[in-house]
């Protein structure tokens, strides 16, 4: 990514994170959407949310766990791949995140650990009323949910 791109996409996504920490401080079990329009951002933006909530101690870097769910493998890779790994971060988030598709896997890691304090959905367009593959992540009060 160009100098001037990465400027571009900073201008807004520091806003964005700096929305989301501060939403997630006053109500750690909210549920909030982050809408930006299809190639900009989102993942990078969200990936960099999570970190945020993590450095300003919203998330406890010792015990707390994130799970990143997603309805495609791709979508699971490209927050791996183009997110986490790329961005730079004073938590070592390795093994506090969690990726895992909706459905079983995802319900089993919610019901398996005790530490899950945040649910991130990809593509949470997805999730509308009727699916009932999310439904068990919609139901969970004890987690906060950003939804993509």
């Amino acid at each position: 990514m160009s100098d001037s791109t990465s400027n571009r996409f900073d201008e807004f996504q520091k806003p964005a994170v700096a929305n989301i920490v501060k939403d997630f401080r006053e109500k750690p079990n909210g549920r909030f959407l982050l809408v930006i329009p299809t190639g900009g951002g989102k993942t990078r933006t969200a990936v960099k949310s999570v970190m945020a909530l993590f450095e300003n101690g919203v998330l406890n870097p010792e015990t707390d766990k994130v799970l990143w769910v997603a309805h495609r493998r791709y979508l699971l890779k490209q927050a791996q791949e183009d997110g986490f790994d790329e961005v730079t971060s004073t938590v070592n988030y390795r093994g506090k995140i969690i990726f895992a598709m909706v459905g079983n896997l995802a319900k089993s890691v919610m019901d398996s650990e005790p530490n899950l304090r945040l649910i991130v959905v990809d593509e949470a367009h997805h999730s509308k009323e009727g699916n009932v593959t999310y439904r068990p992540i919609l139901q969970n009060a004890s987690v906060g949910i950003l939804g993509l």
